[in-house]
């Protein structure tokens, strides 16, 4: 056998134990040997029909890591020594092949695990609803449903539970989707008279996955075969799991009967995550590009970027490439890539000049007090304010704000405002009352 082929091989255990566990490595991929390879075919010979469907089960996942490795999209073909294998004495989960070859697509990203997940104050309870269900699907929490804004990781979070049921039971019929995908698929079923196949597709699953359920809109037929599509899997005792923006009652486009079915399971909300959490997450994904920033840096994105975890990626991304053209990471450079992700959330026609005048009007102070160099208890609190408020509501950035006030480094912008969102997330009363008061004047 070629050695390149061997240690390409050998390459892919490894890494593939890294990422699903050694234990499902072994199962999976300890009785395999690679072949041969030839353009965009990896041949590999496994010594049963059971681990050639197990493999074909994980094709997608085992093609991604061999692209990390050689870079070229590779596809796996397998060939089973024994062709005829009696299962029932098999030590495999209860899920088990219909037929000898499963190509059943999951549409699972697998690089989204538990294991990669930062949990903090604002995920502990959906995260321990999510590792519920993964250990017993359809038994607790049926359906599950998860919501909060974009960008604070629902879909991470779903999939995860996909993955490691997966892990669990390599035959279990796990199906993720996003609303809009099967608005399409209702819809063209209906064209092409081929509802049979839908129902097939989506009734006969052991867990189905749905994300932005917020979408499902407009058509009666669409809502109708989500209605029986639920009703199916709930009566087979089959897991749902389901990922809006906001809760099912606030969702004014969904049937009643839909909202009733949606809020009689586990509600797991994901609020905006703590500046801690923010910093943990950063430091995941700096680590998983194996890249090292100063601290003040590091505190910068996190104190800037509050609202969105996919904003800290595109960040991650773009700084990675600014080291490996050899560029030195400053804070400059961190700003400058912060504002062109656009993590800047503008609140049409709120100025700088207007926060300032509410915040001296409610205080008593002047202007020249906020903007100039005296530094007491009476001003402190409420330039904090304004440093928060001003960031929050106009969209002005760190460096621009502390022009604003009097040409401060944005570095004291930064900080006043982490010290003000600090005061929110602990329920400082006069700072949570105050900064409300502001904001419902301000966006009147």
């Amino acid at each position: 056998m070629n050695d390149n082929l061997t240690d390409l091989w050998e390459q892919l255990k490894n890494k593939f134990s890294l990422q699903y566990g050694q234990e499902t490595c072994n199962q999976l991929l300890g009785k395999t040997r690679p072949l041969n390879m030839d353009n965009d075919t990896l041949q590999i010979i496994v010594i049963n029909q059971l681990i050639k469907n197990m493999i074909l089960m994980r094709a997608t996942q085992i093609e991604t890591i061999l692209k990390e490795i050689t870079g070229k999209n590779l596809h796996l073909a397998v060939d089973a020594l024994e062709k005829n294998i009696n299962t029932e004495n098999s030590n495999t989960d209860t899920f088990q092949p219909v037929n000898n070859e499963i190509t059943f697509d999951t549409h699972l990203d697998p690089k989204f695990r538990f294991e990669n997940f930062v949990v903090g104050n604002n995920t502990r309870f959906a995260h321990s609803a999510a590792l519920n269900v993964s250990e017993n699907p359809g038994k607790t929490y049926n359906p599950l449903f998860i919501y909060g804004k974009p960008g604070l990781g629902k879909t991470h979070l779903i999939q995860a539970i996909g993955n490691h049921l997966l892990e669990k039971n390599p035959y279990m019929k796990i199906f993720y989707t996003t609303t809009e995908e099967f608005v399409n698929d209702v819809v063209n079923a209906i064209h092409n008279h081929t509802t049979e196949q839908l129902h097939s597709k989506y009734r006969k699953l052991d867990c189905l996955i749905i994300d932005d359920i917020q979408l499902l809109k407009g058509k009666e037929a669409t809502q109708e075969e989500f209605f029986n599509t639920f009703n199916a899997l709930d009566n087979a005792h089959k897991q749902i799991i389901i990922a809006s923006d906001r809760p099912p009652q606030e969702i004014k486009t969904l049937e009643e009967r839909i909202t009733s079915r949606l809020s009689r399971g586990l509600l797991g909300d994901i609020s905006e995550p703590d500046y801690e959490t923010r910093l943990a997450i950063l430091r995941m994904k700096l680590d998983e590009r194996n890249m090292n920033i100063s601290t003040e840096c590091m505190n910068l994105i996190a104190a800037s970027i509050t609202n969105d975890i996919r904003l800290l990626e595109s960040v991650c991304n773009n700084l990675k490439l600014y080291t490996d053209m050899n560029e030195v990471i400053t804070q400059d450079l961190v700003m400058k890539i912060i504002e062109k992700n656009g993590s800047i959330i503008k609140h049409e026609g709120i100025t700088f000049e207007e926060v300032l005048t509410e915040i001296v009007n409610y205080y008593g102070i002047t202007k020249e007090d906020l903007i100039g160099p005296k530094r007491s208890a009476k001003i402190n609190q409420p330039r904090q304010i304004l440093m928060y408020l001003a960031r929050k509501l106009t969209g002005l950035t760190f460096n621009e704000i502390g022009k604003e006030l009097g040409g401060r480094d944005h570095s004291t912008i930064m900080n006043g405002y982490e010290k003000i969102y600090t005061a929110i997330n602990n329920k400082d009363k006069d700072i949570l009352m105050a900064v409300n008061i502001f904001i419902k004047k301000l966006e009147r």
